[in-house]
């Protein structure tokens, strides 16, 4: 249902833009050829302005999320230990087209509080049509998936090495 929705908006915005198009070339060229050159050319430049900020949100995102694909590991990291998960709080990332956080998860040894391990994860919101239509729950992007993590699956790299993590939150 929400991808009809989309559609629809597309379809309307391209109509919009056509038509208008037509107007401006109406009133400043002559020629049929040249207008009609004129009227694609104005399509291609202004049908893409309300998704600009994603697009440029969408480079910007996978240049990040290549910074922050890996897992960092303690010197000290031993096969079988105990850790539990530390507070996490999310980093705000400015300057950027699109809203951008980035979740730190840090690991300690439960015996000793020393750091074992740690990984981020990035999520993005959508661009400003994505927060104004708000079709989708959390507006995210549409034109890129508004999340990453690291290559390696931390389940998998617990598991590989035995590690026991517990909810100390209880």
């Amino acid at each position: 249902m929400i991808g009809f929705a989309i559609i629809f908006v597309m379809i309307v915005w391209f109509l919009l833009v056509e038509y208008l198009s037509r107007i401006v070339a109406r009133n400043l060229i002559e020629h049929s050829y040249k207008r009609f050159i004129f009227v694609i050319l104005l399509i291609c430049i202004i049908y893409p302005l309300p998704l600009v900020d994603e697009i440029v949100a969408k480079y910007q995102f996978e240049h990040l999320c290549n910074d922050y694909s890996n897992i960092k590991v303690s010197k000290e990291l031993k096969k079988g230990i105990t850790v539990f998960l530390g507070k996490e709080s999310p980093v705000y990332i400015n300057n950027k087209w699109v809203d951008m956080q980035i979740y730190r998860h840090v690991f300690y040894d439960v015996e000793t509080g020393n750091y074992a391990f740690e990984y981020d994860t990035l999520t993005a919101s959508g661009g400003k049509l994505s927060t104004t239509l708000e079709f989708i729950q959390g507006s995210p992007p549409i034109l890129f998936k508004g999340s990453c993590g690291p290559k390696f699956s931390p389940k998998e790299f617990v598991k590989m090495l035995s590690i026991n993590v517990i909810d100390k939150s209880k």
